[in-house]
């Protein structure tokens, strides 16, 4: 169980499973009229609208190298400061049992 800045636990939401499901576009698909599922490989993955919209807006207006001074590449530095910034948030608020199996997952990869 996560916790927040209070060190108090925080109750885990659960999403219905059709309010998850409508947050990824291929999943809008079907196949002889059934709805899909896709059990994606380390190949690719689903995206969720969100992160779609997060992507295409980069591309389309802030695209730039690091570290240089025209306003893209400030604008890229200061993205890539907050994904880090909240990637330490999150983090910092989970439970140690959920901290060590992320690190055994991904010493393991």
């Amino acid at each position: 169980m996560a916790r927040n800045k209070t060190d108090q636990l925080l109750e885990p939401s659960i999403a219905a499973v059709e309010v998850i499901r409508a947050q990824f576009p291929a999943l809008k698909r079907s196949e002889a009229g059934r709805p899909v599922a896709y059990f994606d490989g380390p190949g690719g993955t689903q995206a969720p609208q969100s992160v779609v919209d997060a992507v295409a807006d980069y591309l389309l207006h802030h695209n730039a190298n690091a570290h240089w001074s025209y306003p893209t590449s400030v604008e890229t530095d200061a993205a890539l400061d907050a994904a880090r910034q909240a990637l330490a948030d999150l983090w910092m608020g989970m439970d140690r049992a959920m901290d060590r199996a992320l690190l055994s997952t991904w010493a393991a990869s």
